[in-house]
């Protein structure tokens, strides 16, 4: 599958947030998409819980990219109508698109000792 990606499942029906101004790209909040990626049905919130592996949050646009109004930030692959409409408003939330850049971010953080 590495090689193949043809070879993974993929959910059937696909949504795409797109940007609602020309700019810069200055946050995805990870722990949002990450909640909303469970809400898909891509992730467990119990135990017991199915993993849909077809279903998931691809980011073609990331922080510090440069988007003009329309282009896509997240494409939402989906099977369930009503698992995307609870995962969208988490989605959009995420999503900070802003007409200047923000500033870098330090590739390392800091160190543990």
């Amino acid at each position: 599958m590495i090689d193949d990606y043809s070879l993974m499942p993929r959910a059937p029906e696909e949504h795409i947030i797109e940007a609602a101004i020309s700019g810069f790209v200055t946050q995805l909040d990870a722990g949002l998409i990450g909640r909303a990626s469970v809400l898909l049905g891509g992730g467990r919130d119990t135990v017991d819980d199915n993993i849909d592996p077809a279903v998931g949050i691809m980011i073609p646009a990331t922080v510090g990219d440069a988007v003009h109004r329309g282009d896509p930030i997240l494409r939402i692959l989906y099977r369930d109508e009503s698992r995307l409409r609870a995962a969208l408003p988490l989605l959009t939330t995420a999503i900070h698109v802003a007409e200047q850049r923000g500033p870098a971010s330090p590739l390392i953080i800091d160190e543990v000792l």
